[in-house]
């Protein structure tokens, strides 16, 4: 996870895999410039989860890398 999360903006402390925590799922709803509107499905203690959120991404080395998320219609 942490690969595709911009190094100035990702908590030091994230390992995702390490609570069991796994994404299963994503859907794009849309994008446009550099934010994505998109809900992302995860499994944690068990129970499947649904995260829709729009975030902000760029390039980095050749790969695109999430920087920030703000929930829709919040920007």
């Amino acid at each position: 996870m942490q690969r595709t999360w911009h190094p100035d903006t990702c908590p030091p402390d994230l390992d995702l895999e390490e609570d069991g925590t796994r994404y299963v799922g994503l859907t794009v709803h849309g994008a446009e410039g550099n934010e994505v509107t998109f809900t992302a499905t995860l499994r944690a203690g068990g129970r499947t989860h649904r995260l829709r959120e729009r975030s902000t991404f760029t390039r980095l080395d050749g790969a695109w890398v999430y920087v920030d998320g703000v929930e829709p219609g919040e920007r």
